[in-house]
């Protein structure tokens, strides 16, 4: 990679600080998927490749603005690549966060491990929340 962006110095850099991260997380690292912004709420998909020797993970983060309140979920996979067929649409209904799957023959394939939709209700994200904290538990670690 150096060799091709030889030229481009900020590129350089920015390859030099990739790498640095890689080695010193490793695996903790979080790669950025997808996300949804209203003006009450964001919710961000990223998932992490085998952390720390556990299996794939998708993590779900949810940002309520109102209440300015955070809670995450997350959801063994069999492959990281299971993520790019099982969320197609995020949105919210009736409190049940919705994560729909991508509608083809492939994603279907990936996808029949899996209960689909993928529905999360708010008020058991933020109760599992409440209690990992008042267990002192980092809710990173979930």
């Amino acid at each position: 990679m150096n060799y091709l962006f030889q030229e481009n110095e900020g590129k350089i850099r920015i390859i030099s600080e990739v790498k640095a991260l890689l080695n010193e997380f490793s695996q903790q690292i979080e790669i950025f998927f997808k996300k949804k912004e209203t003006r009450t709420y964001r919710i961000e998909l990223t998932y992490q490749i085998g952390p720390g020797g556990n299996p794939t993970r998708m993590i779900l983060k949810y940002f309520d603005k109102i209440s300015n309140s955070k809670s995450r979920y997350h959801l063994d996979l069999s492959s990281y690549e299971d993520i790019y067929s099982l969320v197609d649409k995020i949105k919210i209904k009736d409190n049940v966060i919705v994560l729909t799957p991508k509608k083809s023959y492939r994603a279907s394939l990936a996808t029949e491990k899996y209960e689909t939709p993928i529905k999360i209700e708010i008020a058991t994200l933020k109760e599992q929340d409440q209690q990992r904290a008042t267990q002192g538990l980092n809710p990173r670690d979930f």
